[in-house]
């Protein structure tokens, strides 16, 4: 696996590589489930300078992809909304008390697909935490039949990110999520009715 990821060829701007490596205090990273692997690979391969640990479901399939995580060096949190998601929740805060980053796709495990799930805003009420928000294209992948198009970029593949640093701080409360949402989307190059 992590030969296979270092073929990816990445394009970044200026001003998302700076996002990407803000590193000032403990952030949130988060990005879209179906995305979930190159964003992994591109926190492994940028933010060098913090650890990290990613938020991943407690089912069979999660027990798969904490085992590729461990794969590229990224620490495990099993929980999700419907199995240990309050022990999950206080292990994710902990951890950002502590000087860890956290990442999460917030559509996840089960979707829908590209709909926050309400955790992570409380997350970001409760601690005032930053979010580093990850949007990528990858212009050659396969797409495998689950409910949110799962991507797996092909080899050698032509990767292009997009990212911003989401201060929760800057936006009305009753706004976070929305506001978090729509920059997500239109990092993702998506609609906000999902389409590209």
């Amino acid at each position: 696996m992590r030969v296979w990821m270092r073929t990816l060829k990445i394009e970044i701007d200026p001003e998302s590589s700076k996002a990407m490596t803000y590193t000032d205090e403990a952030v949130c990273l988060v990005a879209w489930h179906n995305t979930l692997l190159v964003s992994m690979e591109m926190i492994r391969r940028i933010r060098t300078k913090r650890k990290t640990s990613a938020l991943v479901s407690a089912s069979k399939d999660g027990a798969y992809m904490a085992y590729a995580l461990s794969c590229l060096n990224i620490g495990r949190i099993r929980g999700s909304s419907s199995r240990f998601g309050r022990e999950a929740l206080n292990v994710w805060i902990n951890k950002l008390k502590a000087d860890e980053d956290v990442a999460i796709t917030p559509d996840g495990p089960r979707g829908p697909v590209y709909e926050l799930k309400p955790s992570l805003e409380l997350v970001m009420r409760k601690t005032g935490v930053k979010c580093i928000v990850l949007g990528s294209t990858c212009h050659n992948a396969w797409e495998i039949r689950t409910w949110d198009a799962f991507r797996i970029p092909k080899p050698f593949s032509r990767i292009t990110l997009r990212i911003e640093l989401f201060d929760p701080s800057t936006v009305d409360r009753k706004e976070i999520g929305k506001k978090l949402h729509s920059r997500l989307m239109a990092l993702s190059n998506l609609s906000e009715t999902g389409s590209a």
